[in-house]
């Protein structure tokens, strides 16, 4: 393995710990503030600081205003949809439950591609998204126990968060059309920053500027983690990860984020790892792999 395949798999796997890092805070965050609150400090933190290596870089220059739809619609679709969705669900969802969830947005990616794309869409890979959607019913109920205690098929909070992965699914697919032939700092900055600005007028309805003189000063120092390592500093360095290897090769190493996330909201929140979180997890992580994985026996939808 070349140095620069090392580096890139230190920076993806420092990536996806600080994007499993941000499900229980922003479960502690949500104590004090609401959702849509902690949507706009996050995102203008990191969109800020995106924004400022952009410059630095000089990667702005050939920027034209013509590509301005382009990051409307991502951000509009990337963040303000997306989040609204995600952070709203764990509000009520344990974080550990929420991060399983959200990790089935590539198995929707694949299945989308094959829909709307037409891309060659394998029995193996359409067996991978069965099998995470099922690994997802047992974590959201709680798995045999829950069912015969009468638990809905999915929580609201539960419901929210795979509506999220599939948006974020469809954000990914659109990506592919609007988001290409520009710096991916770029486009991260600019669907951060768009994204807030359609943010704002709820924010400003429910007078969210009245939460911020109450916060205590552990929920601030939460919130500029969130904002500048969780968001700004994860999306820099698999960035960066991407310019030194190929995404392929740096796939696996996005499984450990359910994983660690599960380990961070126990130790932070006290949350209980069961067994119907375990099996389920593993079920999402396994049609994963399965979906993502390129099969010789496919078909085209």
């Amino acid at each position: 393995m070349s140095s620069s395949s090392r580096i890139a798999q230190i920076e993806t796997a420092s990536a996806i710990a600080l994007w499993a890092l941000s499900f229980p805070l922003i479960k502690l965050a949500l104590q004090d503030t609401t959702p849509v609150t902690l949507i706009v400090i996050r995102f203008s933190l990191g969109g800020l600081s995106l924004f400022l290596v952009a410059s630095q870089r000089n990667l702005w220059k050939g920027f034209k205003w013509a590509d301005l739809p382009s990051l409307i619609w991502l951000g509009l679709v990337g963040v303000t949809l997306h989040q609204f969705l995600q952070v709203t669900g764990q509000a009520t969802s344990p974080a550990g439950i929420a991060a399983f969830l959200a990790s089935t947005a590539p198995a929707f990616i694949v299945l989308f591609g094959g829909i709307f794309l037409k891309e060659r869409l394998g029995i193996i890979q359409l067996a991978g998204v069965a099998l995470a959607t099922g690994g997802a019913v047992i974590v959201s109920t709680g798995g045999l126990t829950g069912w015969l205690n009468g638990t809905q098929l999915f929580e609201p909070g539960s419901l929210l968060i795979l509506a999220s992965a599939i948006i974020w699914a469809i954000y990914s697919i659109l990506n592919r059309y609007v988001g290409s032939g520009r710096p991916p700092l770029v486009t991260a900055s600019g669907m951060m920053l768009v994204g807030v600005l359609f943010s704002l007028p709820v924010w400003i309805h429910q007078k969210g500027w009245q939460e911020l003189a109450g916060l205590p000063w552990m929920t601030w120092l939460n919130l500029l983690v969130i904002g500048f390592f969780c968001t700004g500093l994860a999306h820099l360095l698999y960035t960066q990860a991407l310019q030194r290897a190929p995404a392929s090769s740096l796939a696996a190493i996005q499984n450990i984020e359910p994983l660690i996330a599960v380990f961070a909201a126990a130790v932070l929140l006290g949350e209980t790892i069961h067994p119907a979180l375990i099996t389920g997890g593993v079920l999402i992580l396994a049609g994963v792999y399965l979906a993502e994985k390129p099969y010789p026996l496919s078909i085209t939808t």
